[in-house]
């Protein structure tokens, strides 16, 4: 049996690389959408395709980049002329080579932090009934497993194993602009929500310093100077106390009516409309005038 060719790096020295600032720069716009939790997550995941095409190839791709933890082609497939017109990740010059092994070798060079790893053998002698332990250990840890363009038994066989194992499986292919991708997974449910940051400032019920600090604040004997320095949370809190004795209204669970009322009375405070921190009570009425709850997850 041919020995798989392995070009993952050493893992400690990934784990080490993985944790520096360096990284958190680099990675800094896919954080803006999955953040810390998500990139960890991605860089603890083993990826297991089947397949060695240029759609599987295009698939890793997109997961080594952003920072997969490390990924296995399963393929026995070599180079041929074709592939080497319309595949990004071999060469003329891999004609005749392991497909599995040249596209692993690329790929890892677009990302020095992952590893991979290429089994050449064929996808139906790996997941039949006849695999070698070793074949069916492959699939141990895996995070999720792709099927590329693989016939409908391959996939039928990775789907029952996949399914007792508890990994997703996803199953694609494509003839130029039309693709198929069909999904197997048991159910998984996730909350997270990455709700915005916001401040707790306590605005609709100040604690008492801060409630007794605001009402020792007399805005009509302070001169210019002095007024543009008030804390807006200040201002806000005279304004929602000023609204809230107007209108006869309870200060909880305002709606978005009512917050604008609130901010014009805010901007009715104000001595001209150049004062910032004025103007920064109006804006941030929406998002601080909120009853404080302790988040459901």
């Amino acid at each position: 049996m041919r020995r798989p060719l392995s070009v993952a790096m050493d893992l400690t020295d990934t784990k080490r690389i993985r944790g520096s600032a360096d990284n958190t720069q680099r990675y800094d716009r896919q954080l803006r959408l999955w953040q810390k939790d998500g990139q960890a997550a991605l860089e603890a995941a083993r990826v297991v395709v089947f397949g060695s095409s240029t759609l599987a190839s295009e698939s890793l791709k997109n997961l080594v980049l952003p920072g997969v933890g490390d990924f296995v082609v399963v393929d026995d497939a070599l180079v041929c002329e074709h592939d080497a017109r319309t595949n990004f990740f071999v060469r003329a010059e891999d004609v005749g080579r392991p497909r599995a092994e040249r596209i692993v070798e690329n790929l890892s060079e677009l990302n020095p932090d992952v590893g991979g790893q290429a089994v050449v053998r064929a996808p139906a002698s790996v997941v039949g009934p006849d695999a070698a332990p070793e074949d069916a250990a492959l699939l141990d840890g895996a995070s999720l497993v792709i099927a590329c363009a693989q016939p409908e038994p391959v996939v039928r066989a990775l789907s029952e194993r996949c399914w007792a194992a508890g990994i997703p499986l996803l199953a694609a292919t494509s003839m130029g602009f039309l693709a198929e991708l069909r999904t197997s997974t048991c159910e998984h449910t996730v909350v997270e929500s990455h709700a915005d940051a916001r401040a707790d400032l306590r605005v609709m019920a100040p604690f008492a310093a801060l409630r007794a600090h605001a009402a020792a604040v007399s805005l009509s004997a302070l001169d210019s100077t002095d007024l543009a320095h008030v804390p807006f949370v200040v201002l806000l809190i005279k304004a929602l106390d000023a609204w809230a004795a107007e209108t006869g209204a309870e200060k909880r669970a305002l709606t978005y009516h009512q917050k604008m009322a609130v901010a014009a009375a805010v901007r009715q405070m104000a001595p001209g409309p150049d004062e910032e921190n004025f103007a920064e009570a109006a804006a941030a009425v929406t998002a601080s005038c909120a009853d404080y709850a302790i988040p459901a997850e």
